[in-house]
C-alpha cells in the first residue's frame, strides 16, 4: 500500500517537475503564460477600443505597458490611432500632450532600436521582438498621425528593407505609403521596395495596393519608368474593377511622373464613364483625373465632356483649387471654350473667399488660350478684388482679355453706382497702370467715356478712393495729350 501511495506522489510530483522544470511547457510553464497574458491584454485593448472611447484606452494601455509585448505596442499604438485620426477635432499637438501617448512612442521607439542593437536574428518566439509586419503597423500609424520619429522612420527602413519579401502586399503597401506620406523615404528604401515590387508574381497585389505604390513613388518623387511600365500592365488588366480613388491616384501619379502611359490613360479614362462611375468622383478625384490628362497631354473627349457636365453640377463643392485645375486642364487640352465652366467658376470666386494664389490660378488658367468668351463682368470683378494681390503678369493678361470682352467697360461705369464700389475704382487703377499704356490706341474712346464717368462720380468716393482715380488720371494725360479729361 505504501508503495502505490509513494510511486502515485512521485509521480504526480514527475509529471509537476517536467511541466515547469525548464519553463518550456506551453500549458503550465513560463512562456505559456506569458503568451496567455499577452494574448489575453490584446482582447483587452480591442474590447475597450470598440467602445471608441479614447480615455479608457489610455487608461488600460497605462496599466499595462510595461508587460506589453511587441504585439501588444503594436496594437495600443494602431487602435489609438484609429480613434484619434476619426476625431473631427484631432490635433497632434494636443494628443503629444498626453502623457501616456508619450510613454507609448517611447517605449515603441525603444524595443524598436533595441531589436537593431542586437544586430542578429532573434528568435522567432522571442515576444520583445519587431516584427517587419509590426514595424508596417508601427509605419502606418505614425504617418496617420502625421508623427515626425525620425530615430523610429531610420531605424525601420534599415531593419525591415532586407525583409520585404515577408510582408503581405497590404503590408508592403501601407508602409511604402508611410514613408512617402511623412516624406521619410530614402531613395534606397524606395530602391528596395521597386525591386521586390519587380519580383511580385501576376495577381499577388490587388490593384487597390498597386495604386498606393505608384502613388508613393510618384509623393516622394522617386522616378522608376521601368517599376511603372511594369505597374501599368497589371493595373490595365484589372481595371475593370478600378474604384474612383484608384482611378484618380494611379493617373495623377503617372502624370507627376510624367509617364505617358497612354493605353493606361485611355483604359483608366473608359473605366471612369463606365456606368457613371465619373458622377461618383469627389471633387479632388475629379480635379486630379482631368489634370493628369492634361499633365500627359492625353486627350480623351468623352471623358472630358462627361466631366464638364460633372463639375458644372458639383461646381459648389469644389475648392477653388479644383477649380483652378480644372480650368487649367481645360485651357492646356485646348477645350475651354466649350466648356461653359468659365462663367460658373467666376461667378462662385466673385463670391468665396479663396486666396489671392487660387485666384491667380483660374484666371491664369482662363486667358492662356485668350478665352475672352467667358470674361466680362464676372472676370472685372475678381481683377478688383483680388487687384492689390494678383502676380502683375496675370494681372495684365486677365484685363487685357478682358478689355475685349462684352461687358468689361460697361462693369467699370455701371459698377460705380452700385456694388462693388471700391472693386471698380481699384480695377479703374490697375487697367490705366498695367494695360492702357501699351493699347491706348485699341481702346482710346472706351478709356476716355471710363475716365469722364470715374471723375463725375469723384465727390461721391470716399477720399482714399478719390486719391486712387486721380492718380489714375495723372497716368492717363501724357497719353491723351491736350484732349485729356480733367476734374469736374
Amino acid at each position: 500500500g505504501r508503495g502505490g501511495r509513494g510511486r502515485s506522489r512521485g509521480g504526480r510530483r514527475g509529471s509537476r517537475g517536467r511541466g515547469m522544470g525548464k519553463g518550456k511547457g506551453v500549458d503550465g510553464g513560463e512562456a505559456g503564460r506569458s503568451l496567455r497574458r499577452s494574448k489575453w491584454i490584446n482582447r483587452q485593448l480591442t474590447r475597450v477600443a470598440n467602445v471608441e472611447n479614447l480615455n479608457r484606452l489610455f487608461q488600460t494601455i497605462n496599466y499595462h505597458i510595461g508587460e506589453m509585448n511587441a504585439i501588444n505596442l503594436v496594437t495600443a499604438l494602431h487602435r489609438v490611432t484609429k480613434l484619434a485620426v476619426s476625431r473631427d477635432d484631432f490635433s497632434l499637438d494636443k494628443l503629444l500632450e498626453n502623457a501616456i501617448f508619450r510613454r507609448l512612442t517611447a517605449t515603441v521607439v525603444s524595443r524598436v532600436e533595441s531589436c537593431a542593437a542586437r544586430n542578429a536574428e532573434v528568435e522567432p518566439t522571442d515576444e520583445t521582438a519587431f516584427s517587419v509586419q509590426c514595424m508596417s503597423v508601427v509605419c502606418w500609424s505614425c504617418a496617420a498621425l502625421r508623427l515626425q520619429e525620425d530615430r523610429l522612420w531610420t531605424t525601420i527602413a534599415e531593419l525591415a528593407s532586407p525583409k520585404l519579401g515577408e510582408l503581405k502586399p497590404y503590408e508592403l503597401s501601407n508602409m511604402t505609403w508611410a514613408y512617402a506620406k511623412v516624406n521619410m523615404g530614402t531613395p534606397d528604401f524606395f530602391l528596395s521596395v521597386s525591386h521586390r515590387m519587380m519580383t511580385r508574381e501576376p495577381g499577388d497585389f490587388s490593384l487597390q495596393c498597386l495604386s498606393m505604390v505608384a502613388w508613393s513613388f510618384a509623393t516622394a518623387k522617386i522616378r522608376d519608368p521601368v517599376l511603372f511600365s511594369h505597374l501599368a500592365k497589371e493595373i490595365i488588366a484589372s481595371s475593370a474593377t478600378a474604384k474612383p480613388q484608384e482611378i484618380a491616384n494611379t493617373l495623377w501619379a503617372y502624370a507627376k511622373n510624367r509617364c505617358q502611359e497612354a493605353q493606361l490613360f485611355h483604359k483608366l479614362g473608359d473605366v471612369a464613364l463606365s456606368d457613371d462611375l465619373l458622377w461618383t468622383f469627389k471633387p479632388q478625384e475629379l480635379s486630379n483625373t482631368v489634370w493628369s490628362f492634361a499633365t500627359v497631354g492625353i486627350q480623351h473627349p468623352p471623358l472630358f465632356r462627361r466631366a464638364m457636365t460633372v463639375a458644372i453640377a458639383i461646381r459648389r463643392q469644389l475648392s477653388p483649387q479644383n477649380s483652378a485645375n480644372i480650368l487649367w486642364a481645360l485651357a492646356k487640352l485646348q477645350v475651354c471654350s466649350q466648356s461653359g465652366l468659365l462663367p460658373v467658376f467666376f461667378e462662385l470666386l466673385g463670391a468665396s473667399s479663396s486666396d489671392s494664389a487660387e485666384v491667380s490660378a483660374i484666371l491664369w488658367a482662363a486667358v492662356r488660350k485668350n478665352q475672352s468668351s467667358g470674361f466680362g463682368g464676372a472676370s472685372s470683378q475678381l481683377v478688383a478684388k483680388w487687384f492689390e494681390d494678383l502676380p502683375q503678369g496675370v494681372l495684365e493678361a486677365v484685363i487685357e482679355v478682358s478689355m475685349d470682352a462684352p461687358g468689361f467697360f460697361e462693369y467699370l461705369t455701371d459698377g460705380v453706382d452700385g456694388e462693388p464700389q471700391d472693386g471698380s475704382v481699384r480695377l479703374f487703377r490697375a487697367m490705366t497702370r498695367a494695360v492702357v499704356p501699351t493699347r491706348m490706341e485699341d481702346v482710346r474712346p472706351h478709356v476716355y467715356t471710363v475716365t469722364e464717368h470715374m471723375l463725375s462720380r469723384l465727390p461721391y468716393l470716399c477720399l482714399e478712393d478719390q486719391l486712387l482715380v486721380s492718380d489714375s488720371v495723372d497716368v492717363l494725360v501724357p497719353l491723351y495729350g491736350s484732349g485729356a479729361p480733367g476734374p469736374v
